[in-house]
């Protein structure tokens, strides 16, 4: 019997020393990471375009509101800077819907922020001619089109990939009746699909995918589309703050992507 306590008391111990340890380290590391914010300043936009060996054409931010570290402000200023920066499509991934319910909120932050003469307006892609069939919110700003998704998208997107394909082998193989022709293709490819996908989005695939957050998680994010994609987290800290967009962008432009070679 004493034995068993001295046992429990042990791992009790143990358990809490762990937890400690690990509270120690992600205090150190968050207060690491803010003073480096402070000292290492690697200019502004008009010097990073500059000096620029690449750019991504499409960028995707994964952001999470469930830890209450972003706002809709420091969306807006991810949106703005990469707008200045002259990368052309823009989308936000937001799992769990939260932004298209702020949608008008995030155009006037956007609008504020560019000083633009005129507010931006996000449109919905509709589907089967009703509002309530949305399924990617996007507007144009210069040459950039920005895009808000979410995971009920994806699931939505492939959803009419499939019925589109399903209408297109049966219209294939009436066709084949009508003509007695044996050699048309009805094979489902991955070529097939992304053309498809394309056509009917115009989404190309991302270069680069930020994971803004603590969590460096990817929430479901178009698993299609990602598959050269490069990664990099972006830990959120206080105030998002420019040289935090700035150092992510200078990561990747330093980065080999080797395309599975």
């Amino acid at each position: 019997m004493f034995i068993n306590v001295i046992v429990d008391l042990f791992f009790t111990l143990l358990y809490k020393l762990v937890h400690i340890t690990y509270a120690i380290i992600v205090f150190l590391k968050r207060w690491l990471l803010s003073w480096q914010r402070k000292v290492n300043l690697t200019g502004d936009l008009d010097s990073l375009k500059f000096n620029l060996i690449k750019l991504p054409h499409h960028i995707v931010f994964v952001v999470n509101f469930n830890d209450n570290l972003l706002t809709i402000n420091d969306v807006a200023s991810l949106v703005t800077w990469s707008i200045k920066l002259g990368i052309n499509n823009i989308s936000l991934y937001d799992s769990e819907g939260f932004l298209i319910s702020y949608l008008s909120d995030l155009e006037n932050h956007i609008s504020q922020q560019l000083n633009s003469n005129y507010p931006l307006k996000f449109r919905g892609d509709q589907q089967n001619g009703s509002t309530r069939h949305n399924i990617i919110f996007h507007c144009d700003y210069s040459s950039s089109k920005v895009r808000v998704l979410s995971l009920l998208d994806s699931k939505a997107i492939m959803a009419m990939v499939l019925k589109e394909m399903i209408k297109h082998d049966s219209d294939r193989r009436k066709l084949e009746d009508t003509n007695g022709d044996d050699n048309c293709d009805t094979q489902i490819s991955p070529e097939k699909v992304d053309q498809l996908l394309f056509s009917k989005l115009h989404l190309p695939d991302p270069d680069l995918a930020i994971l803004c957050g603590p969590t460096p998680c990817l929430f479901g994010l178009l698993p299609w589309h990602i598959r050269l994609t490069e990664f990099i987290h972006l830990p959120i800290f206080g105030k998002l703050i420019q040289q935090d967009f700035i150092s992510v962008i200078s990561r990747y432009t330093k980065c080999e992507q080797r395309f599975g070679k």
